[in-house]
């Protein structure tokens, strides 16, 4: 991504996985740059650490990031449940799926996760990914879309 940055244009991309998080940027006009590698998950410590370090190089005024950051993260986490709330609201149990159940059944392959098999068993769906039978998903429904999701 492309952002300015207090006066600056920003260069900048971030990743995580599971239980790790990075942030690659740089300033290419001043020559500067960080990466910021963490043992966390879904932090926001990197743009905190990243922010404070492009402050102390280019010689800004400093910020305290971690209470802004997290004020914003708080925000973004809020809405982020109403809309949850929201969608549990408009959901209506009782409609029917939008599609017939084996419409979902098949082979899915993902080349970092490998293959996903999802069954239809009778008038259920059933998944298996590696070893592992998978109980029914839970099905979330709302008027022309449906969801379903296996809970590992």
């Amino acid at each position: 991504m492309i952002n300015p940055y207090r006066g600056y244009t920003l260069i900048h991309h971030s990743g995580g996985i599971d239980g790790f998080s990075s942030l690659i940027s740089f300033v290419p006009g001043e020559g500067v740059g960080a990466v910021v590698l963490t043992n966390l998950n879904s932090t926001m410590l990197s743009y905190v650490v990243t922010f404070d370090l492009y402050d102390r190089l280019l010689g800004l005024g400093l910020v305290d990031w971690g209470p802004r950051l997290k004020g914003e993260m708080d925000a973004m986490l809020a809405a982020a449940e109403k809309a949850k709330e929201k969608s549990e609201a408009d959901r209506r149990p009782d409609a029917p799926p939008s599609h017939p159940l084996a419409d979902y059944a098949g082979n899915y392959q993902h080349p970092g996760y490998g293959p996903f098999t999802v069954t239809l068993d009778g008038d259920r769906l059933t998944a298996h990914y590696n070893q592992f039978d998978l109980p029914p998903p839970t099905t979330t429904t709302i008027p022309s879309t449906s969801s379903l999701s296996w809970k590992i």
